[in-house]
């Protein structure tokens, strides 16, 4: 089994590229990753995700299941590559944050990739919702 080394090498390399492209197939092009970060300072966390690798985030209102505190969930989709750099700025700007990377099969939107409804998004407009 050890003696073909090329063939051992060539054949991991041939399982990783294929393994790549079923993710790929899989999950999507415009897969990545969702940042969901409990904290007290909200506003502070959202300047240091953008100062960081300029990417938006959402600060949503929170309340502690135990003692009922209030807190501030801050929300940040970026890719897989930026996840790293988030974290690290994150726990930097607070290190008592609280903080679950989620996967994320798609992401559309400014500075990910948009879907070109067509048609649909017009009859979805003349449409008045009351």
């Amino acid at each position: 089994m050890f003696r073909d080394v090329d063939g051992m090498i060539y054949g991991m390399i041939v399982n990783y590229i294929f393994a790549v492209m079923v993710d790929k197939v899989m999950y999507g092009m415009n897969a990545g990753k969702v940042a969901l970060i409990v904290t007290e300072y909200g506003k502070t966390i959202c300047k240091v995700i953008d100062d960081c690798c300029q990417r938006g985030s959402t600060i949503l209102n929170a309340n502690g299941g135990y003692c009922g505190a209030k807190k501030q969930m801050v929300m940040c989709a970026c890719s897989a590559k930026e996840m790293y750099q988030v974290q690290r700025a994150v726990k930097a700007a607070d290190p008592q944050s609280f903080i679950v990377v989620l996967e994320s099969n798609e992401v559309h939107g400014e500075g990910f990739h948009t879907v070109q409804i067509g048609n649909e998004w017009q009859d979805l407009q003349s449409l008045s919702l009351e």
